[in-house]
């Protein structure tokens, strides 16, 4: 999947497209887990990882 900023699909000020795609995809796991459709353990594994690449 491909995210979009706008027109000009830039990620926005300071983050790179790695570090907006993990942001989305961590929005993404929110919902999931809002949903029922993910446990809290899992949330949290996989939100670790994003993180991680946030920060990198």
């Amino acid at each position: 999947m491909e995210w979009r900023w706008g027109k000009r699909r830039r990620p926005p000020a300071g983050m790179t497209a790695g570090q907006a795609a993990a942001v989305a995809k961590l929005k993404e796991l929110k919902s999931l887990l809002n949903q029922g459709l993910i446990t809290q353990s899992q949330y949290q594994a996989d939100s670790q990882k994003l993180l991680n690449q946030i920060v990198e």
